[in-house]
């Protein structure tokens, strides 16, 4: 008789402590049964919403210092990106449980490797939330305080954190909906300049191709280091799939076709922005697409609704990301790897979508 290849998400029994809701086992779909789980557009929104920030809205100033050559750089990048898609796709396929990269990591490796990526991967992710929400509170503050009082600016990044997180609190259903709202707005306005911006486009701002003053090469590849941080996030589904129904497929088709959505607005915007804003000008704005959408039609009006759109990509952002800081940590206890206090569910007047304390 053939012995069964051995699981290591088996090696870990756990107690739980008395009177805690328990959530379900890694991956067995229970957890998304329960409170309805994602469909596929759903997640598609998570991948979306996860990978466009506010750092996208902001990546042709960091980029306009090398020059239009970096469309090349995001180019490339965007090959790596699909590719790390395919990757991610192939390997929920093959084991559909919550934790993503944790969860790939520990069957292949052990608990120490996993118990290290899971760590790694959670301090990212709630460390990100905190540079998300200062990025959008500059936004913000393009309609109210406007950097003038410390204090408000602070209690507005604070808002900016705590309100997601009583929009996941209050349930699965709730923050999906949310993440698809948000994910839809900001999709339409990247797209709306990644089509309409297209007939603004002036050749003549594409050169210098390169002005870093370093060779083609060396250019492209300083700013395929800047670009490669727009692309975080394609793995957020895996990471959520104990939230996900039918993970097995769901899973695979959002990590791949909302990679794919994302990968074609921003090469179509960034070319758009470029080819409306010379480079030097584009070193010295602080919100690029504003500066664009503003060359386009003349005023400040379409500024300000592009810096809406900002405002609700990054809390579409925050709204995906606080999701993923209670899912990484809740898929490593339940294998014993972490305390036993992050796979509970809290009782707070909330039907919680993962685990609560300590809060990310």
């Amino acid at each position: 008789m053939t012995e069964m290849p051995h699981d290591p998400r088996a090696d870990a029994v756990t107690r739980p402590p008395p009177g805690a809701v328990v959530a379900p086992p890694a991956g067995d779909g229970a957890g998304a049964a329960a409170g309805g789980g994602f469909g596929l557009p759903v997640a598609i929104a998570l991948i979306m919403g996860s990978i466009i920030g506010v750092g996208i809205f902001n990546l042709p100033t960091s980029l306009a210092g090398i020059g239009p050559i970096t469309l090349v750089s995001m180019a490339l990048t965007t090959v790596g990106a699909i590719a790390l898609a395919l990757m991610f796709a192939a390997l929920s396929r093959r084991l559909p449980a919550d934790g993503g990269p944790y969860a790939y990591s520990r069957a292949a490796f052990g608990n120490v490797v996993g118990f290290f990526n899971a760590w790694s991967y959670w301090i990212t992710a709630w460390a990100g939330n905190a540079g998300i929400a200062v990025g959008w509170v500059l936004y913000v503050e393009v309609f109210i305080n406007k950097g003038q009082n410390k204090l408000i600016t602070i209690l507005l990044v604070l808002v900016g954190l705590w309100i997601p997180a009583v929009i996941n609190l209050s349930g699965v259903k709730n923050m999906g909906s949310v993440q698809m709202i948000t994910t839809i707005l900001k999709f339409a306005a990247l797209l709306f300049v990644s089509i309409v911006g297209l007939f603004y486009i002036k050749s003549a701002n594409f050169t210098p191709w390169n002005i870093s003053g370093d060779g083609a090469v060396a250019a492209i590849g300083a700013g395929m280091a800047i670009a490669l941080f727009s692309y975080l996030g394609v793995e957020v589904a895996s990471v959520a799939a104990g939230k996900v129904r039918d993970p097995d497929t769901n899973v695979p088709k959002s990590t791949v076709l909302g990679t794919l959505a994302c990968a074609v607005v921003y090469l179509l915007s960034l070319t758009a922005v470029f080819g409306i804003v010379p480079s030097s000008t584009l070193q010295e704005s602080n919100a690029p697409f504003s500066t664009a959408v503003n060359t386009m039609f003349g005023g400040t009006w379409a500024g300000y609704v592009m810096a809406i759109v900002v405002i609700i990509s990054g809390f579409g952002a925050l709204n995906g990301w606080t999701m993923i800081c209670a899912e990484m940590p809740l898929a490593a206890a339940k294998d014993g790897l972490f305390p036993e206090r992050f796979k509970t569910f809290q009782r707070m007047g909330f039907r919680s979508t993962a685990s609560s304390p300590p809060p990310c």
